[in-house]
């Protein structure tokens, strides 16, 4: 059975932040959402399009496992770069082709400084197939990237990715247990998580401190090396 895309609409960083805010306050999830198409609505006139733009915001802030959302709340008493940070980490949890593409571009941009939606469209189709509503969430996702400050355009259907140092470390924390969350792997080395490809924009330290004084990072001896396990 083919995977289901989902990213139907592309999201700008004020509708995250203003999603997160409801989420902080501990609202219910129909007053959010009541909240949220009201806030949508001065911007997005199409009744389908708010309900899918609004629906993707629930699925990213309020509909994630709750240990993910209460670090998530944590996290997001960071500066700009770590909400980014954490905002991103959810997108990704919630949607694996937004996870696909960040990985993508994550691998290209460690060989070059620049890539295009073209080749973008080619990778994912390896793994997603050529369906239209993949090709169209690819630029869906750019745009999205692109609102979110993670990508700049050169020139039409071309980008350029920006970094984000993150300093927190409670950022740091959350930022490792959705990577273990995502479990491309059975376990890391504790210096392979600030090197995954899909985490590109963002430049962090895990630290064996942050690591020993967590209560959420599982860590064990595997041939006499520190690692952490996905749970």
């Amino acid at each position: 059975m083919a995977k289901m895309v989902g990213f139907s609409r592309p999201v700008k960083l004020e509708w995250l932040d203003k999603v997160a805010e409801l989420v902080m306050l501990d609202k219910e999830e129909e007053t959010i959402k009541a909240e949220l198409h009201e806030f949508l609505s001065f911007e997005i006139a199409s009744p389908t399009n708010l309900r899918k733009t609004r629906e993707i915001l629930l699925s990213i802030w309020v509909r994630c496992p709750e240990n993910i959302k209460k670090m998530a709340t944590r996290a997001m008493k960071g500066n700009k770069n770590e909400r980014l940070a954490v905002h991103w980490s959810l997108i990704m949890l919630a949607y694996p082709v937004f996870l696909d593409s960040a990985a993508y571009m994550g691998k290209v941009t460690k060989l070059q400084s620049t890539f295009t939606a073209t080749w973008l469209k080619e990778k994912l189709s390896e793994i997603w197939g050529e369906r239209d509503t993949m090709l169209e969430s690819v630029s869906r996702i750019t745009n999205s990237m692109r609102s979110m400050g993670i990508l700049e355009v050169i020139k039409q259907g071309e980008y350029k990715t920006n970094s984000f140092v993150i300093a927190s470390n409670e950022c740091v924390e959350f930022i490792s247990m959705v990577i273990l969350q995502i479990a491309e792997k059975a376990y890391y080395e504790i210096d392979e998580l600030p090197n995954v490809p899909y985490m590109f924009p963002f430049e962090f330290e895990l630290t064996h401190e942050i690591v020993y004084n967590s209560a959420c990072l599982n860590i064990s001896n595997m041939s006499g090396k520190a690692v952490l396990m996905a749970e």
